[in-house]
């Protein structure tokens, strides 16, 4: 398993190295690593809160409801197509890059 090798990277070159599959494994173990981190959220006033993608996750499949909002089942939903080929990899030009409104960058589509 070459992404296991990711942790072991000390230099930017390492995107080069994986597949687009293995940086959703990647992601996804993070989000097993950093399961019950405490952080905090400079949104909610430097309030402590935990990290728990994975219970979340597991809370909203198996009883239909959990403490989350759109934007982090949005994010799942893209991590697990990426991670069984059904979200295509696609990196825009640095024209594409450059151009971009910052308003617009934001926005869910």
């Amino acid at each position: 398993m070459y992404w296991m090798e990711f942790y072991k990277h000390t230099n930017n070159e390492w995107q080069n190295d994986y597949s687009w599959q293995e940086i959703a494994i990647i992601r996804l173990f993070d989000y097993i690593n950093y399961e019950g981190l405490h952080l905090n959220d400079p949104n909610l006033s430097n309030r402590i809160v935990i990290s728990r993608p994975i219970e979340n996750l597991w809370h909203a499949i198996r009883f239909g409801r959990c403490n989350c909002n759109e934007a982090f089942f949005l994010d799942m939903l893209y991590l697990f197509r990426q991670l069984n080929g059904r979200l295509k990899q696609s990196i825009p030009s640095p024209k594409k890059v450059y151009s971009l409104d910052v308003e617009t960058s934001f926005r869910f589509r």
